[in-house]
């Protein structure tokens, strides 16, 4: 079934609608639109129909230009989006990841040698998701670029067996900039960090 796309901005509209409208008006100058979606067929990720099964898939499909910005429409999930990738899984482009409510596209990374779920050296925006750390001790999402955004996410380390950060920059100037808006950290008390390298150059701020 191809889904309707809501989102806490408040926008409803038939997903067929979506490849047509300009990347002018609500995608924000973005240069490429891709989707992912469970239901997709996995073609070329263009369409709802031909989303990509996997994040991953439409990460890596995405541009690297650093004069471009993909922007990556990601539908409910059942269960979760696995990473299922060794290491920190990298991505060098330009992002916007949107999902629809912050509690209905859990992203994971199951993999036995995950040391995160993902980590961004590009610019990149994360908006509606949810970030699960899982059971063991993987890191949440690495931003390693300035001027980054979490918005409207969550970010949950509650079943957490070892010491973990759910949300670290990486790099000497990477915190110029950042911002983290309305977000939910849901911890274990003993083993999780919500947030490591976040100094007085991120706004954070609750609306």
């Amino acid at each position: 079934m191809v889904p309707n796309v809501g989102n806490d901005y408040g926008s409803r509209r038939p997903a067929s609608l979506l490849p047509e409208i300009g990347a002018s008006t609500i995608e924000m100058g973005v240069t490429d639109t891709l989707y992912v979606c469970p239901n997709g067929s996995g073609t070329d990720g263009t369409t709802w129909d031909r989303a990509f099964t996997t994040i991953q898939d439409a990460l890596a499909a995405a541009s690297t230009d650093a004069d471009d910005c993909t922007l990556i429409m990601i539908s409910p999930h059942a269960t979760n989006y696995d990473i299922n990738t060794t290491g920190d899984p990298t991505y060098s482009g330009n992002y916007i990841l949107r999902g629809n409510q912050r509690n209905w596209a859990k992203v994971m990374n199951t993999h036995g040698t995950a040391t995160s779920i993902l980590k961004f050296t590009g610019k990149v925006s994360l908006e509606c998701l949810n970030f699960n750390l899982g059971t063991g001790s993987t890191d949440g999402v690495i931003f390693a670029k300035g001027g980054f955004r979490a918005k409207k996410c969550m970010f949950v380390g509650e079943d957490l067996t070892g010491a973990a950060v759910m949300l670290q920059t990486d790099g000497a100037s990477v915190h110029k900039n950042g911002r983290i808006r309305d977000c939910n950290f849901l911890g274990h008390t003993t083993h999780e960090t919500g947030g490591n390298d976040i100094d007085v150059w991120v706004s954070v701020e609750e609306i």
